[in-house]
């Protein structure tokens, strides 16, 4: 499992012109068991996605498919989270 940390390097106004974009790959993404969940920041200085994916290759495979990637709005780094305790709830994120 990994923390996908972005921090914003755009003004908020290029972020939100692509934002929808942003959020269907966000949507897509969590149905496909990808993405647990994801949010910005506060203050609205960058955002987090939790992914569901085994190794960093699929993470930043991953973050490559986001717009604020494409559009270079946002700085990425990945931490690799190796979970030992969970409420029973998300036991099916588990690999």
């Amino acid at each position: 499992m990994f923390i996908i940390d972005l921090t914003y390097t755009a003004p908020l106004e290029q972020l939100d012109a692509v934002m929808a974009d942003h959020r269907a790959f966000l949507e897509r993404n969590i149905e496909l068991g990808k993405i647990i969940c994801a949010g910005r920041k506060n203050p609205r200085v960058g955002g987090a996605i939790i992914a569901n994916v085994a190794s960093e290759e699929e993470a930043r495979a991953l973050a490559g498919e986001d717009p604020f990637f494409q559009n270079n709005l946002a700085e990425y780094t990945f931490t690799d989270v190796i979970v030992v305790k969970y409420a029973d709830d998300f036991a099916p994120f588990m690999k």
